[in-house]
């Protein structure tokens, strides 16, 4: 799981340009 979500959030910071408070809010709703 730690894999795929560091995967992921590569990906979210390399595709798409977001504010640290629209990721922390992704990362709580992956964790959920």
């Amino acid at each position: 799981i730690e894999k795929s979500y560091g995967s992921m959030n590569a990906y979210l910071e390399q595709e798409i340009e977001l504010t640290e408070d629209d990721i922390i809010q992704l990362k709580e709703l992956l964790l959920e």
